[in-house]
């Protein structure tokens, strides 16, 4: 009877017992890393919110190439050296014989003085200033009592304000107010002196074409027309008259019109003129 006893409290008391040696062996093997816990999620992060002009796609604007400078604008402070044209300078009388006191039959020849100049171009500046200064210097001999290729000397001094009214990468067109003032005389060993003066107003058109095309943006050719008006003065004087008393003989011109010059070399010498800028 004691023993019936004692095995019903012993076995209920075995299974409790290895019931719980199972689950403290469980709880040991999970401290000891046999269990891998899950990974907590990271917190949240508050995002600013985005405009909508952010989300739109970046566009990459190429700028267009600037224009290149006008001929006008590269010798913007420049100084062009050179050929300015030709100054008509005022006719001197030939031909001179004998009858009236030595002044025989009276004629006029023309003498030409080239102008070499500077043209410099004011920085930023539409406007310009022009200055030369022609000579013609001669001498020959008197021959058979006439006054041919006698010693001479002719003077000119030329100003003028071009002003650029429209210009491109090699053109600058200009109008130019001119001013001309010139001196000829012509002595013929003593006896006869010829004296002449000259005074130009004038107002010059003119195409300046640079050679910029050709790799020489530096070099310009000059075609131009020119209007205005002209005043020439002539005088003789007979310091060894035949006749008793001295003879004098004045002359004086005024002309307006498109060629100031009195030849058609000079009209083509005296419309291109030739310069080189620094």
């Amino acid at each position: 009877m004691s023993r019936a006893i004692r095995a019903c409290y012993t076995r209920p008391m075995a299974r409790l017992l290895s019931t719980l040696l199972l689950f403290a062996a469980s709880v040991s093997f999970a401290q000891e890393g046999g269990a891998v816990e899950p990974t907590p999620p990271p917190p949240a992060v508050e995002q600013e919110a985005v405009e909508p002009k952010a989300l739109e796609s970046t566009k990459v604007m190429l700028k267009p190439m600037p224009p290149p400078p006008t001929a006008r604008q590269a010798r913007s402070g420049t100084v062009g050296v050179g050929y300015l044209g030709v100054a008509g300078m005022t006719p001197l009388f030939g031909g001179l014989g004998g009858g009236l006191g030595g002044l025989g039959s009276l004629s006029a020849f023309r003498v030409s003085a080239p102008i070499l100049g500077v043209r410099w171009w004011f920085r930023d500046s539409r406007l310009g200033l022009d200055l030369g200064l022609g000579a013609m210097v001669t001498a020959g001999s008197e021959t058979s009592g006439a006054l041919t290729n006698t010693p001479s000397l002719q003077l000119v001094a030329h100003a003028g304000l071009p002003i650029a009214i429209a210009s491109t990468q090699h053109v600058i067109v200009l109008l130019a107010p001119e001013l001309r003032a010139g001196y000829s005389t012509l002595l013929n060993d003593g006896s006869f002196a010829l004296t002449g003066s000259l005074l130009e107003l004038a107002l010059r058109g003119a195409v300046e074409l640079f050679f910029g095309f050709i790799g020489v943006p530096e070099l310009s050719l000059e075609a131009a027309i020119r209007v205005g008006f002209m005043r020439e003065a002539q005088g003789l004087s007979n310091f060894a008259p035949l006749g008793p008393g001295g003879n004098t003989l004045t002359n004086e011109t005024f002309r307006f019109s498109t060629s100031l010059s009195g030849d058609a070399g000079s009209v083509i010498a005296s419309t291109l003129s030739l310069k080189y800028y620094f």
